[in-house]
């Protein structure tokens, strides 16, 4: 019996032995399988030849050293696979102990696959441990949309001048190339600019495999003002969808400012007015220098608008202007010359010179006076002489000639043989002594001498003034009269020693 329970006891501890080994090969196993764990969360898990699939792929490393996990993928190669960054693919992703690192997965079938759902397999192993996991990565193979073939399989090219002449049009090559094998119709090319000046398109087609180039011609107004100016050109559907677009073609509109000279003549009496007209077609404002020769003589009657200045061209003096002219207007330059100011002051003369000798009186006396005696150092005598003339070219009748000797000299009544004798030699308190003659008719250009002497009652040393003397007569049967020039002496004392 005992032998019995013996025999039955080691076949229970066998057993035992069995079970704790089974299962402590078991925990090792799971803790060795679970030295690393591995994500996948879908970004987006459609794809086609011209759209990608991504996937976001997180592994921890559960030990307490770094390691290395590398990636294989079990696929054929109608997938291109790699990952963001690409060294975790080709080399390994490195995770530090008891850590997690995030990988992107990026796949894209590199032919035209049937469309529907695929799984792509991965297999990713511990470089430390050994240990393998497999995570199955689900895509969907999708049918590509017809802008995204376009966008894929064409080229869109331009060719856009630096600066352009808004005179002459604006000239675009620009090139499409599709490379599928099949045509490419019912598209457009639009071409816009920054600042609203340009809005055209063009339908075209492309041949399979083939090219279309073509150009487009951009009018612009030829005053337009000079700018910097940028085009977008787009390559478009039939449905105005974007398929290719080419942003910042940079291009200028170029100033220019062809100035126009020209010149008209006026001729009126004395007077002749040039107008020089300097005008700019351009859409930028032009300065030119407008020069004329212009002679002496010219210059002293020449007047211009706006003023002019003198300038030296080839070493010769010109009269200039420096005019700016803005653009699409007209500047004028003014030059009058006019003789009417020197023909009216020639005019004036000759009217001042005939109202001279027509008004002036036909007769003139004119009247000197000399010392002939001194005293003391002073005059104490004088002797007077009147010329007195007929200018004109008729005779005068009734000449009677007044001339007044102040009261603080005498007239001398002893005259000289050959001397006209005063008619009557009157006193006068306020006037002194007046002397008159009756010097009766005269003929055309007669002329007369009439002289007399002066005593003076006290010596005279000083200024001594004589009055004017008068001529009165008939003249177109008109009494008129004349005056003579008054007469001032002087005597210094110094000429006779005095102090």
């Amino acid at each position: 019996m005992w032998q019995v329970f013996k025999k039955q006891g080691e076949d229970m501890d066998k057993k035992f032995v069995f079970i704790f080994v089974s299962v402590f090969l078991l925990c090792a196993g799971l803790a060795r399988a679970l030295d690393f764990t591995a994500a996948l969360s879908p970004i987006t898990n459609t794809a086609n030849m011209f759209e990608q699939a991504k996937y976001e792929l997180s592994i921890h490393n559960s030990l307490n050293q770094q390691d290395i996990y590398t990636l294989d993928f079990i696929s054929d190669p109608t997938w291109s696979i790699t990952t963001d960054p690409a060294s975790d693919y080709f080399t390994g992703m490195i995770v530090p102990a008891e850590q997690t690192k995030t990988t992107t997965i990026i796949l894209k079938p590199n032919i035209a696959m049937t469309y529907g759902a695929y799984e792509i397999k991965l297999n990713i192993k511990s470089a430390a441990t050994g240990l393998e996991q497999q995570v199955r990565v689900p895509v969907v193979v999708t049918v590509p949309d017809q802008q995204q073939q376009y966008a894929m399989t064409m080229t869109l090219a331009a060719d856009v001048p630096a600066e352009v002449d808004p005179r002459q049009p604006m000239k675009i090559t620009i090139s499409v190339e599709n490379k599928m094998p099949v045509k490419r119709s019912g598209l457009k090319v639009a071409v816009k600019d920054a600042l609203g000046l340009v809005n055209q398109e063009q339908n075209i087609s492309v041949d399979p495999l083939g090219k279309n180039v073509f150009d487009i011609n951009i009018e612009f107004n030829p005053i337009q003002s000079p700018a910097a100016d940028i085009l977008t050109i787009s390559l478009l559907t039939a449905n105005d969808e974007l398929i290719k677009r080419i942003d910042n073609k940079n291009f200028d509109i170029i100033a220019y400012s062809p100035l126009n000279e020209s010149e008209s003549v006026r001729r009126s009496f004395l007077k002749t007015t040039t107008t020089i007209t300097v005008s700019n077609s351009g859409n930028a404002p032009g300065t030119k220098l407008v020069a004329r020769k212009v002679g002496f003589f010219q210059n002293i009657f020449l007047k211009t608008t706006p003023t002019a200045k003198w300038v030296e061209i080839n070493g010769k003096r010109y009269l200039g202007w420096q005019v700016t002219v803005p653009p699409q207007s007209a500047v004028q330059i003014i030059m009058a010359v006019s003789f009417r100011g020197l023909v009216l002051l020639l005019v004036v003369i000759v009217l001042l010179v005939t109202a001279y000798f027509y008004l002036k009186p036909p007769i003139e006396v004119r009247k000197r006076a000399g010392i002939t005696k001194t005293r003391e150092g002073g005059i104490s005598e004088l002797k007077v002489i009147l010329n007195v003339k007929n200018t004109s070219s008729k005779s005068i009748q009734d000449v009677k000639v007044v001339d007044s000797v102040p009261d603080i000299a005498d007239i001398e009544e002893n005259f000289q043989a050959g001397t006209i004798k005063p008619d009557n030699i009157t006193k006068n308190i306020a006037n002194g002594t007046l002397v008159k003659w009756n010097l009766g008719r005269f003929e055309a250009h007669e002329e007369r001498v009439i002289s007399y002497r002066i005593k003076s009652k006290l010596t005279i040393i000083g200024y001594f003034r004589l009055h004017s003397a008068v001529v009165k007569f008939i003249s177109n049967n008109k009494e008129s009269k004349v005056r003579s020039n008054s007469v001032q002496l002087h005597i210094k004392k110094e000429e006779f020693g005095l102090e």
